[in-house]
């Protein structure tokens, strides 16, 4: 219902307010609500309709909170493919939004209320104006830092969606086609996991680590990870290949490998 009202000729920017709070409500309490597998289908069909109208009817500060739900809706959710191409491709788009990442800085406090230094109104100003002046000033100065505080709470909501698309991913080891993309993927976020918060950087090392434990696991032939992949499996026998071929040169004679150069120096 609410896509075929994004969608429809009659919803114009002047309803922006109402259309956005639509999809706030949408995801609400937790954006998560779109990673649902009863749900995942709906909110990919409701932000392809949003991803289309967000550049007419949505300002900029409303397009940046559209975007950390579009992470999870269109982001995460195309993640869940059994296609491998689709696959990798999803994983590529995150990895090029965390890249685009400015370093994670931990930034002061701000407070809204904290004190305001009121510059002196002109000197030829009423008391009244002089007081509505002081009030309009501090009027600004807060809403410019209230403006600030919820920036930088987006930002802090972006990179965390990143993240939870990295759990996500996670969560598809049991796949043995994706795993080598899934391992590369902790890999990307482990080595930049200077663009995230100090509890965020937590959670990268935890994905990463629970990962690497599967894939030594994987790679002794056990565990949650399963076997080696096509990949590995590919990589060892050619390995195992070259091997056996250095081993058969001039070993007419003798079957340490070394041949005939061995026979001569004997």
């Amino acid at each position: 219902m609410l896509g075929a009202v994004l969608a429809s000729e009659g919803c114009e920017r002047r309803d922006n307010a109402a259309a956005f709070e639509c999809v706030r409500n949408a995801m609400t309490p937790t954006p998560k609500r779109a990673l649902e597998r009863a749900t995942r289908v709906a909110y990919e069909e409701l932000f392809k309709i949003v991803d289309a109208v967000a550049p007419v009817i949505f300002n900029a500060k409303q397009r940046r909170k559209v975007e950390v739900w579009r992470t999870y809706a269109l982001g995460a959710n195309a993640l869940h493919t059994d296609d491998s191409y689709a696959f990798s491709k999803a994983v590529r788009a995150i990895q090029d939004k965390v890249e685009a990442l400015d370093a994670y800085v931990d930034e002061e406090r701000i407070d809204v209320d904290a004190e305001i230094e009121v510059p002196p109104a002109p000197e030829d100003a009423s008391e009244e104006d002089a007081r509505a002046m002081a009030e309009a000033f501090v009027a600004a100065v807060k809403a410019e830092r209230a403006a600030e505080i919820e920036a930088r709470a987006v930002e802090d909501e972006q990179r965390v969606a990143y993240i939870d698309c990295l759990e996500v991913a996670a969560s598809l080891y049991h796949r043995p086609w994706a795993q080598t993309t899934i391992d590369m993927m902790a890999n990307f976020f482990h080595e930049r996991r200077e663009k995230f918060s100090p509890s965020s950087r937590e959670d990268v090392v935890k994905i990463w680590d629970d990962l690497r434990k599967k894939k030594i696991a994987r790679k002794a032939g056990g565990g949650d990870g399963g076997d080696m992949t096509q990949y590995e499996r590919d990589a060892a026998r050619a390995a195992s290949t070259k091997v056996s071929a250095r081993g058969a040169v001039g070993s007419e004679r003798l079957n340490d490998g070394r041949g005939e150069a061995c026979a001569k120096m004997l």
